[in-house]
């Protein structure tokens, strides 16, 4: 997973619309999340920080989504529903 599907992924578990989420994240254009959640292009540090403060969520969760799985060498395969978990434990920590 990417860090724009992780976002994605986060953003539709919130509920919460693109729209919505460029809003909240302070970003000028709705377009400039598309790019980000459809893998055109990244985010820089700043923009990931704004994002994530908006979903209510650290970087750190969705750097963890965004890694592959073969990168994750502690573990051979994740619960379907862990980053659903994940995202209820930061929500709560934030």
């Amino acid at each position: 997973m990417s860090v724009g599907r992780a976002l994605r992924s986060i953003r539709v578990m919130m509920n919460m619309t693109g729209e919505e989420l460029a809003k909240r994240a302070g970003l000028v254009k709705y377009g400039n999340l598309t790019r980000i959640e459809n893998c055109e292009s990244d985010p820089n540090m700043a923009t990931l920080e704004r994002i994530c403060k908006a979903l209510k969520v650290t970087p750190y969760l969705v750097m963890f989504l965004a890694a592959n799985e073969k990168d994750l060498d502690w573990t051979t395969k994740l619960p379907q529903d862990l980053s659903v978990e994940l995202v209820k434990l930061m929500r709560k920590n934030v």
